[in-house]
């Protein structure tokens, strides 16, 4: 009922877009201590060392992971709204679309689209002295 209200009405169409828009901007600023990386000194040390350029770039890029979530989870409501309405089967994109939406809304979109990158040490396996030469740049 809740699901139909907002897909149908234009007001739960707004409201769903600005509940999205908040969410988006809390992960975006909030990208750092979401993903964890805030955890030990030396990663904390990397985001105070950042520049402000890559700080921007880090919020935008988990700003638009989010807003890329809650669009997917848009298109899976309109899906399901059609599914409903015609008996039009649900098809593998539709779960893509949970996948995208779980990753995106929850802000672990960036993060997961990251693993293997040198930026997680440990996590490709690369030696400290990789990481080090990495925080030096």
């Amino acid at each position: 009922m809740i699901l139909r209200w907002a897909v149908n009405t234009p007001c739960g169409s707004w409201i769903f877009a600005a509940v999205a828009t908040v969410f988006s901007i809390f992960y975006g600023t909030n990208c750092w201590t979401v993903n964890e990386l805030d955890q030990t000194e030396k990663l904390r040390s990397r985001w105070k060392a950042g520049s402000l350029p890559w700080k921007a770039h880090q919020v935008w890029l988990n700003a638009l992971g989010c807003a890329l979530g809650w669009w997917a989870f848009w298109c899976l409501l309109l899906d399901y709204q059609a599914y409903r309405d015609c008996k039009k089967p649900l098809t593998y994109i539709d779960f893509v679309f949970v996948l995208i939406a779980f990753l995106g809304m929850t802000g672990y979109l960036p993060h997961v689209s990251r693993y293997g990158s040198k930026l997680y040490p440990n996590k490709s396996g690369e030696s400290e002295k990789d990481t080090n030469s990495l925080t030096s740049e």
